[in-house]
């Protein structure tokens, strides 16, 4: 929730310059908190065209195929949901249904069940699009306690390495770009929606990939409005969701608790309420099955008094709210 509000203010700006510099471009967004940063977009700048961009339907197939010992070529696969907590509805190659032969495979190899991922498909009955660690992340089951930490093999603290590493990755290529030094490059083939974005945009090349938008009707069991991810059609005249329908009942109660966190930290942002920002993190199902509600205000007094200067202004102020 923090790491959206810090976010905002910047998107708006990069609105703002849109708007002057480049009004008909579109804009792509990487960043996380992915739904919230693209919903923030649609309240702000509706008239920019926005689609959000996140790699984790790829290479969740990508890796299960290698698990299978099956290629990318001749597989199909479709996801729906919200960004790090979609669901693989569709996953085959060369019209075999893959589901079978993975739970073989987590049978075979008991380690297996011993993945967040594993554990929570064998409960909703479909496997969800993000890392075990992230996929931690938006549950309330697995972060509560260091026995479950321990079963399910999580590291809480193994992102900051990963920010680390890329903060020291960008510095490396900006310092080679300062000193006119060649970038490295792999020729192994665009991966990254983000190319083939531009790419299909530019020639009119049509493709399919899975992207985030504001949800009008494409996942009919997820409130209108929010932002969902869905497969899309690209080509020259952009990004065109397609139409879903119902994801699996379960999937969608657990997303539809992540976008009322969502609603309520946009909310918070575009209201100046502080209280709501304090409600949006009781009701995260992580945060709140691991705090209490006093210890869960007292985080928020803290985050804001540390986060001040890059928080919206009308939230910029540490004082802690009534109640």
């Amino acid at each position: 929730m923090f790491r959206g509000l810090r976010t905002f203010p910047v998107l708006s700006g990069i609105a703002r310059d849109m708007r002057e510099l480049c009004p008909d471009a579109w804009f792509l967004n990487y960043t996380n908190p992915m739904a919230m940063n693209v919903w923030w977009m649609s309240v702000v700048a509706p008239d920019i065209k926005t689609v959000g961009l996140c790699h984790s339907v790829y290479w969740t197939v990508h890796d299960l195929g290698e698990l299978l010992g099956v290629p990318m070529e001749g597989t199909h696969f479709r996801a729906a949901g919200v960004n790090h907590l979609s669901w693989l509805t569709e996953w085959s190659h060369d019209g075999e249904d893959l589901y079978p032969r993975f739970r073989d495979a987590i049978r075979a190899d008991p380690g297996l069940e011993r993945r967040v991922r594993v554990e929570v498909m064998k409960r909703i009955g479909y496997y969800p699009t993000e890392s075990s660690l992230m996929t931690a992340d938006y549950l309330p089951w697995f972060l509560r306690s260091d026995e479950q930490i321990e079963r399910f093999r999580l590291e809480p603290l193994k992102y900051i390495d990963i920010s680390l590493h890329n903060i020291a990755e960008f510095e490396e290529a900006q310092a080679a770009l300062d000193a006119g030094r060649p970038l490295p490059f792999e020729d192994e083939g665009a991966t990254e929606y983000a190319p083939l974005v531009i790419h299909s945009i530019l020639t009119g090349t049509e493709r399919e990939i899975h992207a985030n938008v504001v949800n009008d009707g494409y996942v009919t069991n997820l409130p209108d409005g929010a932002v969902v991810e869905v497969p899309s059609l690209v080509d020259g005249s952009g990004v065109h969701p397609i139409r879903f329908g119902d994801i699996p009942a379960a999937g969608a109660a657990l997303d539809r608790t992540y976008l009322s966190v969502a609603a309520l930290t946009i909310e918070a942002a575009r209201t100046g309420n502080p209280e709501m920002v304090r409600q949006a993190v009781l009701i995260d199902p992580n945060a709140s099955s691991t705090l209490t509600p006093e210890q869960i205000w007292t985080l928020c007094d803290q985050l804001t008094e540390a986060h001040a200067d890059l928080l919206p202004s009308s939230l910029g102020d540490a004082s802690r709210p009534d109640g």
